[in-house]
């Protein structure tokens, strides 16, 4: 079994020891403070050096057999050699510069230095005396006396115990005080940590060249660990035995909410008082305010954190929650009861509640609604505090911090603004189709409340959504994405199982397999859309990149039922079921059967159609269109004309080309746009291929109507060109 110096020591002279300092039996520190200022104050009474003597051994026994294994208990050798120093530096000084105390017994001459006449009364060099040299010695041995009585104890007292049992009124003055008091202990262990690894790493730790090296930082890490030794005591409330006021000094805790909360509120002012198109400053400003809100609200389970908390307290957690849901069924029971205000909470959780005033006007709203924020106030204890923060007239409320309402802030407010919490509008887990057509539906909602109007604007987006006429941008999909950490099971050739993983996790791997530096960072957004599949298709088989839909030329196409019957239906019902509207019988009775127009079809598809007269046949062949490319009457199936149009190839002559013409020049005002922003290639054209520019979706759509118009004005005229002459 090893053991220290100190443990052989005790073993080798048992009998001067006293018994072994534990933790039981440890006296106080201001006991050995008040020790050790004793010895202090019987050496400065005397200049005997018996008696000092004598001192110096008592300090040096008591240190030796009391002393534990503290940092702090390694500083008395320190001071031992600091007064030392102090000893040889003392009588340097008397011989160069002399003594007071004059002497007949002469040791040594030393040659004397001239001095002007400014600076008489000093003198360099001449006699050194005997009586000089004791008298020297005598006094300095005092100073290093009184030195090495407060090594130890600084060397068997606890700095943080003795800050602890100061009174209230002295606390400041003992916080400052532990910097000084725990300098020299920390100046030992950096010392000796420091020679330890020079030792190691085999350079020298004597000498004047090692005490440079290891001097500074020394002293800086001494003083900085010094410093955070209070500041730790400070934080965690050493030395407070009586209750201060919070006026006088605030908690960590309380100080910390408080700012966080003010500022919050702050930010939110700013929010309000924003110009109305500061749509950027707004969203910042949004952020910040909710990140500060997350910060505030997670204090509680940071107290209640006892494994990986810094700060664990139970107590204070139960007393959190406790404090706010007596404070919150008291505020329901009051506003309830109340006989001028008929008022009924219908919702109430953490910090808010919902209070209902049925038949009353937004004014009126406003109006008790600042009572009650006054009068709740007034029977909470300070800074418990009820504020009227909005009124809703009308307002959907689904379930629990899931709520949507026409908001007023003011009573002189002209408009209501939208505002939503946890439902489709402000969620990321849904493509921005939704959330527009779920946004725009209840704004026409709390305008008109008229459902008919409602109805008829779903089903006319749905008629676009079935027709194509949308952007592809609305449509896309966006979840996270942690591979490694699905259950996927591996089929035989080592491939993930698809039916096994999620569809964004299914297109990462995807890409990966054709370039592995596309593997998706651990909670990145991976993006892709639905499109058609075989019939009974699994949703797995159906998802693909957004680049790979865009750049298809038309041969994929957006699967407008799922869209719309797993998406859009079901946050619509969410809210209209409320009412008693059945969204379901909505899309149950618009026609499903919508034609694209002839330039937004796949060109393979368009009747006698061809790239080029040797291209394979493809299913899309069995699928041909019967309708004119020029006026969409029915027609031949191997016949893009119709007779009509055929016997008026005039009329086809300038339709086509119009229309191409038209497109055309969409093309170009996107691309000069396109041009504007990002640049364009060494050959003039447009390299940008960025998901989050609606210009990119656009552009590409168009491009390819610009490719199948182009070969159906080629195919159509060049056929009939003698009935055009």
């Amino acid at each position: 079994m090893a053991h220290g110096p100190l443990q052989q020591a005790r073993r080798v002279r048992p009998a001067l020891l006293a018994p072994l300092a534990t933790r039981s039996n440890a006296l106080h520190a201001g006991a050995w403070w008040l020790w050790a200022l004793g010895l202090a104050a019987a050496a400065s009474r005397t200049r005997n050096p018996l008696l000092l003597a004598l001192l110096i051994g008592v300090a040096g026994y008591v240190v030796a057999a009391r002393r534990t294994n503290s940092p702090w208990a390694r500083s008395y050798g320190a001071f031992v050699k600091l007064g030392l120093v102090i000893i040889a530096i003392r009588l340097l000084f008397a011989m160069v510069l002399g003594s007071p105390v004059p002497g007949t017994h002469v040791l040594f001459t030393l040659p004397e230095v001239p001095l002007p006449e400014w600076a008489r009364g000093v003198r360099l060099g001449g006699r050194v005396t005997a009586e000089g040299m004791l008298f020297a010695l005598y006094d300095a041995l005092r100073l290093a006396t009184l030195l090495i009585c407060v090594g130890a104890a600084n060397a068997l007292a606890s700095p943080a115990r003795l800050l602890k049992s100061l009174p209230g009124a002295l606390y400041e003055a003992g916080v400052a005080v532990v910097v000084a008091m725990t300098f020299a202990p920390n100046l030992v262990a950096d010392v000796r940590r420091l020679r330890a690894a020079r030792r190691l790493r085999g350079r020298p730790d004597r000498g004047l060249r090692g005490l440079f090296q290891v001097g500074l930082p020394v002293l800086e890490g001494a003083l900085e660990r010094s410093v955070a030794l209070a500041a730790a005591m400070d934080a965690r409330g050493y030395g407070r035995t009586a209750d201060v006021p919070p006026a006088v000094r605030r908690g960590v805790l309380p100080r910390l909410l408080h700012e966080i909360l003010q500022t919050r509120i702050m930010i939110k002012s700013a929010m309000r008082n924003a110009p109305a198109n500061a749509k950027s400053l707004k969203r910042s400003l949004n952020a910040k305010q909710f990140a500060l809100k997350l910060i505030a609200n997670v204090t509680y389970g940071y107290t209640a954190a006892g494994f990986s908390g810094r700060m664990p307290m139970a107590e204070l957690a139960d007393a959190i929650v406790q404090s706010g849901r007596e404070t919150l069924e008291d505020t329901i029971k009051f506003i309830q009861s109340h006989p001028d205000w008929g008022a009924d909470v219908i919702y109430g959780d953490t910090d808010s509640v919902f209070v209902r005033l049925k038949g009353r006007s937004v004014e009126e709203a406003h109006r008790i609604g600042l009572e009650m924020a006054k009068a709740v106030t007034a029977r909470n204890p300070d800074p418990v505090l009820l504020k009227l923060e909005k009124v809703y007239r009308p307002c959907f409320l689904l379930s629990k911090k899931r709520y949507v309402g026409a908001m007023y802030e003011s009573p002189d407010q002209a408009r209501f603004r939208f505002d939503a919490k946890g439902i489709e509008t402000v969620r990321r887990d849904s493509c921005p189709a939704v959330s527009k057509i779920v946004e725009q539906s209840l704004r026409i909602l709390f305008t008109s409340a008229d459902v008919s109007a409602v109805k008829e604007y779903v089903e006319r987006q749905w008629k676009r959504i079935i027709s194509g006429r949308v952007s592809i941008m609305d449509f896309i999909f966006a979840k996270e994405v942690r591979l490694g950490t699905y259950a996927a099971d591996r089929a035989p050739g080592g491939a993930l199982a698809s039916s096994s993983i999620p569809p964004a996790a299914l297109v990462a791997t995807k890409a990966m397999g054709r370039d592995p530096r596309a593997e998706p960072r651990y909670g990145e957004r991976v993006s892709y859309v639905v499109v058609h599949g075989e019939p009974g298709a699994r949703l797995i088989d159906m998802v693909v990149e957004p680049e790979t839909l865009v750049e298809s030329g038309g041969t994929l196409r957006l699967h407008a039922v799922y869209y719309i019957t797993k998406q859009i239906i079901p946050a619509l019902e969410r809210f209209m079921r409320l009412i008693g509207v059945n969204v379901q019988t909505w899309y149950a009775r618009i026609p499903k059967a919508q034609r694209f127009l002839p330039h937004k079809r796949p060109l393979s598809t368009l009747g006698g159609v061809l790239t080029r007269p040797a291209d394979r046949p493809t299913i899309d062949h069995f699928y041909l269109s019967r309708h004119c490319v020029c006026c969409d009457a029915l027609t031949m199936v191997n016949e893009p004309l119709c007779r009509a149009c055929q016997d008026d190839m005039q009329l086809v002559a300038f339709a086509l080309p119009h229309r191409l013409n038209r497109i055309q020049r969409q093309l170009v005002r996107i691309s000069r746009m396109c041009s504007s922003c990002g640049g364009v290639g060494a050959r003039g054209e447009v390299i940008c291929e960025s998901l989050d520019c609606s210009l990119y979706f656009e552009r590409r759509k168009v491009w390819w109507e610009t490719q199948t118009l182009e070969a159906l004005v080629a195919r159509c005229l060049e056929e009939d060109s003698p009935k055009i002459r």
